[in-house]
């Protein structure tokens, strides 16, 4: 890392110098082959300045790279405490017993249905522990089963030794539907279950597109 470092400002010396000497090559009035003394003095002075800011800055990063790793080794040592007072063992177990959901079973990314179509329904599910909470949004509104006409949701939880699997499905039926389980125009949207626990979430989301059924019309 300081090889590293040490290069980048030989690097900016060396074209801070480069820089310095195309401005007298192009300078009309420079004709001698010396610098004048004023402007040699400035030019160090200038670069011993941005030198100092640099090297400042470089120490600043060391310092910071030196602190994250430190607290990295913190943080195994504080692991290999915890598994010496706890058992190896007992400490995995309770280290796995605290798993973010993952999606296990998810909706299909695009649906498309028509008017008046019966019968439709879309599941999904997720693997996590504590057990993942689950819920349904349409358009980022959360759909309340028991208060909506529109939809039913159901819930069913296997428990393994290794962690909670939730699946939910969410059916398109209710008594505000046109013969309880008929598509409608406005259930055009997008549908997103959305899992969650302690440590973490995970979610889908459905784009459900609802084309209009067309309009025949009798010829005589």
């Amino acid at each position: 890392m300081k090889l590293v470092l040490l290069f980048l400002v030989i690097t900016f010396v060396t074209s801070e110098d480069w820089r310095w000497n195309q401005y007298y090559e192009n300078d009309p009035d420079y004709e001698n082959d010396e610098v004048p003394v004023q402007a040699c003095s400035n030019k160090t002075q200038e670069l011993e300045s941005k030198l100092t800011l640099l090297l400042s800055k470089i120490e600043m990063l060391e310092e910071k790279i030196e602190s994250m790793a430190n607290d990295s080794q913190a943080q195994q040592r504080d692991i290999a405490v915890l598994k010496d007072l706890a058992g190896k063992d007992d400490f995995d177990k309770v280290l796995n017993s605290y798993q973010p959901p993952r999606l296990d079973i998810q909706p299909l990314g695009t649906i498309v249905k028509r008017v008046g179509d019966t019968g439709f329904l879309t599941t999904c599910s997720a693997i996590g522990t504590p057990q993942p909470e689950i819920k349904w949004f349409k358009d980022d509104v959360e759909i309340d089963p028991e208060e909506s006409d529109l939809f039913q949701i159901s819930i069913n939880v296997m428990d393994s030794k290794a962690a909670f699997n939730v699946i939910s499905t969410l059916n398109f039926i209710g008594p505000g539907r046109l013969g309880t389980r008929k598509i409608m125009a406005t259930d055009r949207g997008n549908y997103t279950c959305r899992f969650k626990n302690e440590v973490g979430q995970a979610e889908s989301t459905l784009i459900f597109e609802i084309e209009d059924r067309p309009v025949v019309h009798n010829q005589h």
